[in-house]
């Protein structure tokens, strides 16, 4: 028997370990692949460099891990894991790893040389942007919700209503899944009306929350272009805004990054009334972390400000109807298994919105976000901390 790979977590031990039986019991019995993984093996056989970098990834240990050995052996048990992982819905089992199960595989290859160059790797990339749609279209459909029960890994049992506060969300018990129509729905669940009341709505001048997040960083004279990949992970404002001409603008600014995890509200807000000038989607990354982190027990936690640069992401810029504010920049940041950032529709250019009203949301998964700010404009940032240091957004 071998040893535990997650001595401190034993459920996500025991999760792994029938998952990875599992899927070779799937292998033995040749369980046809579904057509997103089996392109993503196409990929992997029609380049031997790329092959020799996926197997060394899940081979090798980096630096700083306290796990051995990987769970996963070999590619091929990794795209069999993958192709049962992407038609399940994930239980509530409050651990974090298991919230996220593609990162709890991947904990190991993201963190080593081989890692890095695979996820780096623009045609991994949109191999695994298809796996997650698949994904993502299954977490959308009524079959997702088996995991929105009241027993003990349900959704919907005494200990996880309590850790989702779900009482201040709109659901209704009486219903089958509380009402839900899928796992997507459940996850982008809307707050009660005046849950979430906006801190003075008729002040231009006061900025709120976006999103329900826990603080990352605030980084002041921020640079249009900096080495982002380095160790202190600077912020580089053109590559963050992937090009875009605005990015000037901002340059000397402010950067406030903010993490949101698995558990609480998905839905991005306006921080501000204004006028939408532009919005990005901007494919990139999904399980790169920097080089210079080493081991990340949490994924890609100490990577923030790095992916900021580098992964999936929404970019928008609202001109402040504060002129003493001028134009800010948000940016909504996928990590890992979140695949989707999605705008609302009326989140166009020349539309007039209010502070606290809905821009969008992430479908599953974590995400971090980014305000960014031109300089002098930020007088100070007050932040109002509940429950350690979770942020509370403003939303109507």
């Amino acid at each position: 028997m071998r040893d535990d790979p997650f001595p401190h977590a034993p459920h996500l031990d025991g999760w792994v370990i029938d998952l990875m039986n599992k899927a070779d019991d799937d292998q033995k019995r040749s369980v046809p692949l579904l057509p997103p993984v089996l392109q993503l093996e196409a990929l992997i056989k029609s380049n031997h460099t790329l092959s020799s970098d996926f197997e060394s990834m899940l081979h090798d240990i980096p630096a700083g891990s306290p796990m051995a050995p990987p769970p996963v052996h070999s590619t091929s048990q990794l795209l069999y894991a993958m192709n049962r992982i992407i038609r399940t819905a994930p239980p509530f089992i409050e651990s974090l790893y298991i919230g996220f199960p593609l990162n709890a595989l991947l904990l190991w290859a993201m963190a080593t040389p081989a890692g890095y160059r695979v996820f780096s790797d623009e045609a991994v990339n949109v191999s695994l942007k298809a796996v997650l749609a698949d994904w993502c279209q299954y977490l959308s459909s009524p079959a997702s919700r088996d995991v929105l029960n009241q027993g003990p890994s349900g959704w919907m049992s005494p200990h996880a209503r309590k850790v989702l506060k779900l009482h201040e969300f709109i659901c209704d018990a009486s219903l089958p899944h509380y009402g839900f129509s899928s796992w997507n729905d459940f996850f982008t669940r809307r707050f009660h009306p005046g849950m979430r009341p906006v801190a003075c709505p008729d002040d231009d001048a006061v900025i709120v929350a976006s999103c329900e997040s826990t603080p990352v960083a605030l980084r002041t004279n921020v640079s249009c272009d900096d080495q982002f990949w380095i160790k202190q992970q600077p912020y580089s404002l053109r590559d963050i805004m992937h090009n875009d001409p605005l990015h000037t603008q901002f340059e000397g600014g402010t950067v406030f990054q903010a993490y949101l995890s698995a558990t609480t509200y998905h839905r991005w807000n306006s921080p501000v009334s204004g006028t939408i000038v532009k919005t990005k989607l901007v494919d990139g990354s999904y399980y790169l972390q920097a080089a210079s982190v080493g081991f990340d027990p949490c994924g890609q936690n100490d990577s923030q400000a790095y992916i900021a640069h580098v992964a999936t992401r929404a970019i928008v810029f609202i001109q402040a109807a504060d002129p003493a504010l001028g134009l800010i920049c948000i940016v909504f940041i996928g990590m890992g298994e979140v695949s989707s950032c999605v705008f609302e529709g009326c989140i166009q250019p020349g539309y007039r919105i209010q502070k606290g009203e809905e821009l969008g949301y992430f479908q599953f998964g974590g995400s971090t976000h980014c305000m960014i700010f031109r300089p002098d404009t930020i007088q100070s940032f007050e932040p109002c901390a509940y429950e350690k240091d979770l942020i509370l957004v403003s939303a109507k």
